[in-house]
């Protein structure tokens, strides 16, 4: 059924691990904890690049505040307001019950996590960095450095690492900026990048 293939398209779990999916009117949906997710970083928007658009609404444009992205979606902060709006109207109390019985997390083990993951993530732009200057690139190295960026912003914000968490914010809107086949016209962006990663490095050293 139509309904068990639903995800959602920010953090990709799909509707059955979810308290609450929003079905976006464009295909694109968003999970209550994702909602979450935006609705912390407001403060520190970002403005909307080049053709860059809000998944759920559609608007374009210099003007517009983006939350929170993924590779498949992008939502703006009155959409991810219109969205906190939905669950308190049809969640209620429930969502709060669920966050206050949530396990408590070990957090020396989410520590581990986060360092294994970070130092995977490096090693793995080294490889995609050499790549790119070959222009043969490694879209393998690529596309686990994709996958780790949001399960590093996760563990990072459950452990109250402020700094860390906005260094990771800054790292996956560059890094999804990028056009890793074009060398010459995103050679700066890619240095760019590659500074911000010696960052993280240090902060997890």
């Amino acid at each position: 059924m139509e309904e068990e293939k639903r995800k959602c398209s920010f953090c990709f779990r799909p509707e059955r691990l979810v308290l609450k999916l929003i079905i976006g009117p464009k295909g694109k949906h968003i999970c209550d904890l994702c909602v979450l997710e935006a609705e912390s970083r407001k403060g520190k928007e970002q403005e909307s690049l080049w053709e860059a658009e809000c998944s759920l609404c559609g608007k374009t444009g210099p003007e517009l505040r983006i939350l929170l992205s993924s590779q498949e979606a992008s939502i703006c902060d009155e959409c991810a307001s219109q969205c906190r709006k939905i669950l308190d109207e049809e969640l209620g109390d429930k969502e709060r019950d669920f966050l206050k019985e949530a396990p408590v997390v070990d957090l020396n083990d989410k520590l581990k996590e986060l360092l294994e993951l970070a130092t995977s993530f490096a090693n793995d732009f080294q490889a995609l960095h050499k790549s790119f200057e070959k222009a043969e690139i490694d879209w393998g190295a690529h596309n686990n450095m994709a996958q780790k960026i949001r399960p590093m912003k996760s563990k990072a914000r459950v452990l109250g690492k402020d700094a860390l968490s906005d260094l990771l914010w800054e790292i996956e809107n560059l890094f999804q900026s990028i056009r890793f086949d074009d060398v010459e016209l995103n050679r700066e962006s890619v240095e760019n990048l590659k500074e911000m990663i010696d960052r993280l490095t240090e902060m997890i050293g």
